[in-house]
């Protein structure tokens, strides 16, 4: 199995949690706006190039945490490539990862996307450990929130059948606890010897709401002792696209 791990929202905390990764000799992804029009604070230019020199990746976020299906084409384009282009001259790096804001996407999301030069893009969907998926909607296996599994039915069934199955062997696990915060290290577990990829994601100042650092380092334990590789989202996709000629 292979471990990914990314989040989102570029809180101060988040430097908290890659103390917490490299602790255990694992990575993570970081997607961080260059400020958040709901008010949270982002970290300071010096933070995010602390967590880039320690070896994690940092992806976009947007310019200002703006869902893009609420903006023109024109308006998402400019939005899209100001987040990348601050990040890129604050990191002296490219910058070809992504995650849309809120998972919302917007129509021509991929020509939008391909345009200023992103190679992979990361949504909120849940559920998904298969190894197969296009690399401008990368899913996820479950976020680090105690949603019940009620919710996570509602939102399996709006999906095709072929990933639905998928969706509910994972469900049927999760009902045996409270939630699906509390169900991780299970889950983590029970994937250990697939040829599969678990993604989890979150933010971390849900994580410091909910008082949870805790759970999360029991979920980080179980990671570091089941997974073959830790990769970030980027990894990922260059392993692929490696292996795949592309």
């Amino acid at each position: 199995m292979i471990l990914v791990s990314s989040w989102d929202d570029g809180h101060p905390f988040d430097g908290r949690l890659a103390e917490m990764y490299a602790r255990r000799g694992l990575t993570a992804t970081f997607y961080v706006p260059l400020r958040n029009r709901e008010g949270r604070p982002v970290m300071t230019a010096e933070e995010i190039r602390g967590l880039y020199r320690a070896g994690f990746e940092i992806g976009s976020h947007t310019a200002g945490h703006r869902y893009l299906d609420s903006l023109t084409l024109e308006e998402a384009h400019a939005e899209v490539r100001a987040g990348k282009e601050g990040l890129e001259q604050l990191l002296g790096q490219a910058v070809p990862g992504f995650c849309y804001p809120g998972g919302r996407r917007p129509a021509r999301a991929r020509e939008l996307l391909r345009a200023v030069g992103i190679t992979h893009a990361r949504t909120v969907e849940n559920l998904r450990s298969d190894p197969r998926f296009d690399w401008h909607e990368i899913p996820t296996t479950l976020q680090f929130y105690p949603h019940r599994w009620p919710a996570l039915v509602r939102n399996a069934i709006r999906l095709p059948l072929r990933q639905l199955r998928h969706k509910l062997a994972l469900i049927r696990r999760i009902r045996r606890y409270r939630s699906g915060l509390d169900a991780l290290p299970d889950l983590i577990e029970a994937r250990a010897a697939d040829d599969y990829v678990f993604h989890l994601w979150g933010h971390s100042w849900e994580v410091e709401a909910l008082d949870s650092w805790p759970k999360l380092g029991a979920v980080l334990d179980a990671a570091a002792a089941c997974c073959e590789r830790s990769l970030t989202v980027g990894q990922l996709w260059a392993a692929v696209a490696s292996a795949s000629g592309a």
